[in-house]
């Protein structure tokens, strides 16, 4: 394990262990300029974070959800402190943190951490994915008959409302669940639990982790036209094989909304 790596694991454990110690306690949810929510959990985890990296990479640039971008270098530290806030706010268990480094614009490693269920997903550039130190890769079914697909919708209703429009012809060839976060679905893609993950209202922190990691199981992460780019606002992830499906049914140019 490189020395980033075990950086990376060590500051989302410690994030966790801030998570927890809000978890089903009694705080404040704001709203932010774009509308999401954000708690004092999600503030206290990202700084948390942020300073157990300095201590071992103080000239790395970071670029948390809730601090934004600062510092300036070729390795720029990607963090999501608390992905599923809602969830996390009404007790549920279905939230994470996501960190992923970036070296000169590619994604090098990622880490996603589920503090709930101490459940640890890595990966390192061309090394394969693993969870809990275990190689996972994700699922071999080949056809959206046999998939299980996650629907991740987003509080813009009008996203919504197109996506289940243009998913219509999805939701009859497959097994649809709807999601309200989508750190630990994705996960679920990656370890071959389900065969596809299809969000809005996406930011790269939520899946620059996510993407490395499904990508070394064996699976894909892409906008709707199908590009691989953590810059996007609609994202489609799958074990790769019913990619091309789920592309043909929701993709096409000019898919790829901006917020």
């Amino acid at each position: 394990m490189n020395k980033e790596l075990s950086v990376a694991i060590t500051s989302a454990k410690k994030g966790g262990k801030v998570l927890m110690k809000y978890f089903r306690k009694k705080f404040i949810v704001e709203e932010k300029n774009d509308g999401t929510p954000v708690t004092i959990a999600d503030k206290k985890s990202e700084e948390v974070i942020i300073k157990n990296i300095k201590k071992t990479f103080p000239f790395h640039a970071f670029w948390g959800e809730e601090s934004g971008e600062h510092g300036r270098s070729e390795y720029v530290w990607i963090i999501d402190p608390l992905d599923g806030t809602k969830s996390f706010a009404r007790g549920l268990r279905d939230f994470g943190i996501s960190i992923a480094l970036q070296k000169k614009g590619d994604i090098v490693l990622g880490v996603v951490y589920l503090p709930a269920t101490n459940e640890l997903y890595t990966a390192e550039k061309g090394k394969g994915a693993f969870k809990g130190g275990k190689r996972i890769f994700s699922s071999k079914i080949d056809t959206l008959d046999k998939s299980m697909v996650y629907l991740d919708t987003n509080r813009k209703k009008w996203e919504a409302d197109d996506l289940w429009d243009k998913g219509s012809s999805l939701m009859k060839k497959t097994e649809i669940i709807r999601s309200e976060n989508g750190t630990n679905k994705l996960m679920y893609v990656a370890e071959g639990i389900a065969e596809a993950y299809v969000g809005l209202g996406l930011e790269p922190w939520d899946v620059a982790a996510a993407g490395l990691i499904i990508k070394e199981a064996g699976g894909t992460l892409t906008d709707f036209s199908g590009k691989e780019t953590i810059l996007l606002n609609r994202c489609i992830s799958s074990n790769g094989r019913v990619q091309k499906e789920i592309l043909n049914i929701l993709g096409g140019k000019n898919n790829n909304v901006e917020n």
